[in-house]
C-alpha cells in the first residue's frame, strides 16, 4: 500500500519485511501511507544506480537542465491539489498552508532552471607575466539528501532543484513521518522528464538507513534538515572523511517588541510567525522579548489575538492551524509546558490537552508563558510547538544580548519605527536570518537561507549560495 496510489517504482529501493507507516494527526488510527522499508543492501543499490544517472546528466547542457527544472514546477503546479491532500492528511498541514508549500516549491525548481545559465567560473589576473588564471565549478556527484517531516515537499525541492541544476544525482531519505508526501514529489520529477535513475530514495529509520547513506563511499555530499544533536552527529562523520556537509538544524527564534514599534503590526506578526502550522517551523517565533515600558500593552493584545484563534481540522477553512504531526513531538510540547507551569510560570488559560489524543487527535492549543526569565530552559531550549515565552528588556542592548544568549542563531525579528535601532539589530543579531517588522518565518528563494551556531553549517542553501555546496571549484593556470 503507498500514498494516493503512487508506485514509486522508478526510484524507491525499498525490500525489507519490516513496514514504515505515516498516520493522520488528526485521525491517528487512520494509516495515510505504509510502504517496505530499506535495507542496507536497498541502499547501496539506490547509490550505484544515481551514479550511473549522474555521469550522464554531469554532461548535459544548460538548455537541458533548464528545460527539465521548467517542466518539473509546472508538473508540480499541475498536481498542486493532490499533493496538498496528501500533505493535509500526512502531517497536519492546512489546505492553504498545504497548497501554499506546493506552490513555493514549484517557483523554487523555475528559480533554478533560470540560474543554470549563471557563469560557474571566473576569469582572474595572474601576477606571472603571460599566464591564464581561471577557475571553473564542477558538480559534487552523488548527494544525500535527508529531509524533514514538517515541510516534506518544499524542504526536499530547496535540496533538489539546485543540485540537479548543477548536474549532481541524488539519493533522498526523507523523514518517515512525511514519507508519501515526499515520495510522491519523486514521483512528479520522473513525470515531468528527470532521466531514469538520477533520483533515487530509501526509506526507514534514520540511525539505520540514514547511517548507512552517510556511510557510502559513493555519496559525494549529505545535505540534512533537521535536529541539532543528529545533525552534530551527521557533521562529525562527513568531516572524518573530508566529504562537505550541509546541515540546516535548531532554532530558538526571538522576536524583539520595542517601546517604538507598531503593537498592532506586532501582534498580528508574531502570532502568524509563532503558531501557524502549530508552531511546528525551524524559522517559528518562540521567544518574544518585550520593552518594559510597553510590556503591559503588548502581552495583553497579544493574548487577546490568541484566543482568537482556532485549532481544528486542517480540511477546514476556519482552522488557523492543525494538529501536531506526531505522537511523540505532541508529548513533547505538553511536557515542556506542564514543566513550565510546575515552575510557576503562567501560561494562557485557554491551555489545554485532548481527553483521547489517539482518538480525537493530536491537538495542542497555543501557549503563552510569561514571567520567563531568559535563563529559563523553556526560553532557551527548541520545544517546536505552538508555545511562546515572554520576557522584559530595559533597552534594545538588553534586547539584543537576550536574542544572543542561546546556542542558536537561526532567525530573529525586531519590531521598530526607529531607522537607527533596526541598523543596529540588523549588526549585533547573531543569527542568519534577520527581519525587522516582519515574521521570523518564511524564506525567499533567491536569497541564501542559513543559520549561525548550532543552528547551521558553513553552507547555506537557496539563492546562488546553494551552488558553493553543490559545486566544487578547480583552479586553471597556463602558459602558452
Amino acid at each position: 500500500m503507498s500514498a494516493k496510489g503512487s508506485s514509486h517504482q522508478k526510484h524507491l529501493f525499498a525490500t525489507a519485511s519490516a513496514e514504515v507507516k505515516t498516520y493522520n494527526p488528526s485521525k491517528p488510527r487512520q494509516v495515510v501511507t505504509q510502504l517496505q522499508e530499506s535495507t542496507n543492501s536497498d541502499v547501496s543499490r539506490a547509490t550505484d544506480r544515481a551514479h550511473l544517472a549522474q555521469v550522464e546528466w554531469k554532461e548535459s547542457s544548460p538548455a537541458v537542465r533548464s528545460d527539465l527544472l521548467m517542466n518539473i514546477g509546472n508538473t508540480l503546479n499541475a498536481n498542486e491539489e493532490q499533493l496538498a491532500d496528501l500533505m493535509v492528511d500526512e502531517v497536519g498541514k492546512t489546505r492553504q498552508d498545504a497548497l501554499g508549500e506546493v506552490k513555493n516549491a514549484a517557483a523554487v525548481f523555475r528559480f533554478y532552471a533560470g540560474r543554470v545559465w549563471n557563469p560557474t567560473g571566473k576569469k582572474i589576473p595572474s601576477f606571472r607575466p603571460g599566464v591564464s588564471l581561471s577557475t571553473e565549478r564542477f558538480p559534487l556527484g552523488v548527494v544525500g539528501l535527508i529531509t524533514p517531516w514538517n515541510f516534506p515537499v518544499n524542504m526536499l525541492s530547496v535540496k533538489l532543484a539546485p543540485a540537479l541544476a548543477w548536474g549532481n544525482g541524488a539519493v533522498v531519505k526523507p523523514a518517515s513521518a512525511g514519507l508519501g508526501s515526499s515520495l510522491f514529489l519523486i514521483d512528479l520529477l520522473y513525470e515531468a522528464g528527470l532521466p531514469e535513475g538520477l533520483v533515487t530514495s530509501v526509506i526507514g529509520p534514520g540511525d539505520r538507513v540514514g547511517g548507512a547513506l552517510i556511510a557510502s563511499q559513493v555519496i559525494s555530499g549529505v545535505s540534512f534538515t533537521g535536529s541539532t544533536d543528529v545533525g552534530t552527529q551527521i557533521a562529525q562523520k562527513m568531516a572524518a572523511t573530508g566529504r562537505p556537509f550541509l546541515g540546516e538544524m535548531g532554532g530558538k527564534n526571538a522576536s524583539v517588541v520595542l517601546e517604538s514599534a507598531d503593537l498592532d503590526n506586532a501582534v498580528d506578526t508574531i502570532v502568524q510567525s509563532a503558531f501557524g502550522f502549530s508552531g511546528q517551523k525551524c524559522t517559528a517565533t518562540s521567544r518574544v522579548i518585550v520593552q518594559e515600558n510597553v510590556e503591559k500593552e503588548f502581552t495583553d493584545r497579544l493574548l487577546q489575538a490568541v484566543q482568537q484563534i482556532t485549532f481544528g481540522d486542517p480540511q477546514e477553512q476556519t482552522s488557523y492551524a492543525g494538529p501536531i504531526a506526531t505522537r511523540g513531538q505532541y508529548e513533547k510540547i505538553a511536557g515542556s509546558v506542564n514543566s513550565a507551569v510546575k515552575k510557576g510560570q503562567d501560561v494562557l488559560p485557554r491551555w489545554k490537552l485532548p481527553e483521547e489524543p489517539d482518538v480525537d487527535g493530536f491537538y495542542i492549543q497555543p501557549a503563552v508563558l510569561t514571567d520567563v526569565s531568559a535563563d529559563d530552559e523553556v526560553f532557551q531550549e527548541e520545544i517546536f510547538g505552538p508555545v511562546v515565552s515572554v520576557t522584559t528588556a530595559k533597552d534594545i542592548n538588553e534586547a539584543i544580548s537576550f536574542v544572543n544568549n542561546s546556542r542558536f542563531g537561526l532567525s530573529a525579528s525586531l519590531f521598530t519605527q526607529d531607522p537607527l535601532e533596526a541598523q543596529q539589530f540588523q549588526q549585533e543579531a547573531e543569527v542568519g536570518v534577520v527581519n525587522i517588522n516582519l515574521p521570523t518565518t518564511g524564506l525567499e528563494y533567491q536569497a541564501p537561507y542559513g543559520g549561525w551556531k548550532m543552528s547551521g553549517t558553513s553552507h547555506q542553501e537557496l539563492g546562488d549560495e546553494a551552488m558553493l555546496f553543490y559545486t566544487q571549484a578547480k583552479s586553471f593556470a597556463t602558459k602558452w
